[in-house]
């Protein structure tokens, strides 16, 4: 847990000892215009998460209500949009609003000549939105799952089909969904890239283009406290509304789960189309489009293998890691104190900038220093930031547990062979489901990459990065999105294979 505090300690720490630039931080954030600016934040943030919950709790409600053909490839497909970084979708939407495009064709009050106007408030809460709204979607899923049948059936014996979803499955699925909430409304308060594409100056802009973190960690920790407090308060108050009202992410509370007889009608298809298209087709036709001929694809992979694979295996490592991390932390399985486990979600709330930057110093003055020029530091820094949603993955699942599996398992051999074929096997399947989320959101972490990535070694992400902002070069661009996505699907595929293997060990 020190491990995982540490960053936010250090940078508290320099902010406080460092009285000037922390009193001068703050003096130049009591200028009249931060405070809409940071209102303008929030509103973008509680923009962004409503639409997620819209657009992919729905489908996700929908999709897991009725029996899809190839349900589970569908079901995966429909997570795949996270693999691909918010700001990457900003390249998208620039196809589509371009003159003579899907945007500019459609609404025919664009301007003539300039296409449809993007570079607004509206428009960056939608693309946040839609590329975070996967998360909704697989919670909503899970929350449906962990609804008993025995429950539905008996309320429908005495009330209508409207009143069942309202009085009994939405209630019983609000706590993942508002799990999920928090997680989003951080995501989306911390976005730096998105609204500084769009040209809206967020709080997050306004304190990376002030207080740069590679000038004064703790002028910069002082000057994003308050966006720190507020994506902190979201992120752990929804947590803990969650895990009070009693819910479970990867576990059910029965072991066999039954699956929906009724086939979709016309209503699920169109809902379920809305969402496949604004989050998969869509994207996946223009970057298809931008790409053009197969050799762009070729000559990307002969210019950027290593970056590629880099990033393939760093999504992997963080996952397992997190993974760990969150088994050291709740494993074996005993009664956990909420105060001790909600403050480690803090560093997800913490821009990914700050905490690169706290990496660095932490590693060059400590035991670490020899991490500081390999990919060590980094793959610590991506650990630290996603643990908490392991963590939190791994504790939904483990209460759902029967308890006469956790006392079978207590009952067990002592020592490594207890954790080998014990406890680890019963935790499967939270410690799947919490390393493939760590390493969908790693592989799409920018802010600590850029500044902890070893020069020349760096994963993909920062490449795509450096392409959008600076080079014209949008075929390369879209070719290295479709590695991206290969290696996220690939990472995702190895850690499936981990979790599956562990838990046949039972």
């Amino acid at each position: 847990m020190g491990l995982i505090l540490s960053p936010i300690v250090y940078l508290a720490a320099v902010s406080v000892v460092r009285s000037g630039p922390l009193f001068s931080a703050y003096g130049e954030l009591a200028r009249p215009e931060v405070g809409p600016i940071l209102g303008r934040t929030i509103a973008l943030a509680l923009a962004s998460t409503l639409l997620a919950a819209v657009l992919g709790g729905v489908a996700g409600l929908v999709f897991e209500a009725r029996k899809f053909p190839a349900r589970r490839l569908l079901g995966a497909v429909s997570v795949a949009p996270l693999v691909l970084p918010p700001f990457l979708h900003v390249a998208v939407w620039e196809r589509l609003a371009a003159p003579g495009g899907l945007l500019a064709a459609a609404f025919p009050f664009a301007a003539d000549g300039k296409g449809f106007p993007i570079r607004n408030l509206p428009v960056a809460a939608w693309i946040l939105g839609s590329s975070l709204s996967p998360v909704f979607f697989f919670l909503a899923r899970q929350g449906l799952r962990a609804v008993p049948d025995e429950l539905v059936d008996a309320a429908r014996l005495t009330r209508g089909s409207v009143a069942v979803w309202t009085r009994v499955i939405l209630p019983l699925v609000a706590p993942p969904m508002a799990a999920g909430a928090g997680v989003v409304l951080t995501m989306s308060l911390l976005s730096y890239e998105v609204p500084r594409l769009l040209d809206v100056t967020t709080y997050s802009v306004l304190v990376n283009l002030n207080y740069g973190a590679l000038d004064d960690p703790g002028r910069a920790f002082a000057a994003a406290a308050p966006l720190f407090a507020v994506s902190a308060a979201g992120l752990i108050g929804a947590e803990a509304w969650a895990d009070r009202r009693g819910f479970s992410i990867a576990g059910r509370e029965r072991r066999d789960r039954c699956d929906p007889c009724m086939r979709p009608g016309v209503t699920a298809w169109c809902v379920t189309g809305i969402y496949w298209s604004l989050t998969i087709f869509l994207p996946a036709v223009v970057l298809v489009s931008l790409v053009g001929r197969p050799i762009v694809l070729a000559r990307a992979w002969l210019t950027d293998w290593e970056k590629i694979l880099s990033g393939c295996g760093m999504a992997v490592a963080a996952g397992i890691g997190a993974a760990i991390a969150a088994g050291a932390l709740l494993l074996p399985p005993r009664r956990q104190r909420l105060l001790g486990i909600l403050p480690l979600g803090l560093p997800l709330a913490l821009p990914g900038a700050l905490l690169g930057f706290a990496g660095i110093h932490l590693a060059a003055t400590g035991p670490f220093a020899w991490w500081v020029d390999g990919p060590g530091l980094l793959w610590l820094a991506h650990v630290v930031r996603f643990t908490p949603i392991a963590v939190f993955i791994l504790r939904a699942q483990l209460r759902a547990v029967p308890q006469d599996e956790r006392d079978a398992a207590a009952l067990g051999p002592r020592g490594t062979a207890r954790w080998l074929d014990a406890w680890i096997p019963l935790a499967a399947p939270g410690l799947t489901a919490g390393a493939l989320a760590a390493a969908l959101f790693s592989s799409t972490e920018l802010s600590a990459t850029i500044l902890l990535a070893a020069p020349g070694a760096e994963p993909v992400i920062v490449r795509m990065y450096n392409l959008l902002h600076y080079g014209p070069e949008r075929d390369a661009l879209a070719a290295l999105c479709m590695f991206q996505v290969a290696g996220a699907i690939a990472a995702a595929a190895a850690i499936g294979c981990i979790g599956a293997f562990l838990a046949r060990r039972r």
